[in-house]
């Protein structure tokens, strides 16, 4: 029968210099591995968050209008960085012209890994349905929001950005993807105006 015996361990016994060398350098390779894989993960979280926030902001615009019978213009800002900065240029009157700041100052703000395109400008009107502007090209019924990333997380490779769909004057909003590829660059404009977004390239869920 197998039995332990006293003289069977050695109290001084360790790792040697070569099994640290192989456990450091299978924990550093496992960690290369891991950790863009969790950026890319974070930085995608940002994006989608912003979108939430972003839509539940124009829906409240929309519901905020009805209420006292006033109207909002949308526009896009333009802005060189995203971080602390507004995505939305927002101005709303009541029905006596009155301002109603109060919504205004509840504009989402871009984080420093996102950026934002805007095919146009919009009005809500106290019904809550959205109008295009009178200058829109023909066959456009809709406003495209682009959102990515602008991030040095594999600088320089292509990324597919997600898309907000605005329907006009239903105001229906649907997400997807757009079809169009973009650079990743942490240098691209945080938040500006595209009048090149259409709606047929929103591919949405």
């Amino acid at each position: 029968m197998f039995s332990l015996r006293k003289n069977d361990f050695n109290p001084n016994a360790g790792f040697t210099i070569l099994e640290l060398v192989i456990v450091i350098t299978i924990i550093g390779i496992l960690a290369s591995l891991s950790v863009p894989s969790s950026l890319g993960w974070i930085y995608k979280e940002r994006q989608s968050s912003y979108i939430r926030e972003l839509i539940g902001y124009i829906e409240l615009v929309r519901k905020e209008a009805r209420r006292w019978n006033g109207t909002c213009t949308v526009k896009p800002t333009f802005i060189s960085t995203s971080f602390g900065n507004y995505s939305l240029n927002v101005n709303c009157k009541g029905m006596d012209n009155s301002n109603q700041s109060n919504v205004v100052v509840q504009r989402p703000k871009l984080s420093d890994t996102v950026f934002q395109e805007m095919s146009n400008e919009f009005t809500i009107t106290p019904k809550g349905h959205i109008s295009l502007p009178a200058n829109s090209p023909s066959g456009v019924t809709s406003i495209v929001l682009v959102v990515g990333g602008r991030h040095s997380h594999n600088p320089g490779s292509f990324q597919q950005p997600k898309c907000i769909l605005i329907e006009a004057p239903s105001g229906i909003i649907r997400t997807g993807t757009y079809q169009t590829s973009y650079r990743n660059d942490q240098n691209r404009v945080g938040s500006s105006k595209n009048p090149s977004l259409r709606g047929v390239f929103c591919n949405v869920k």
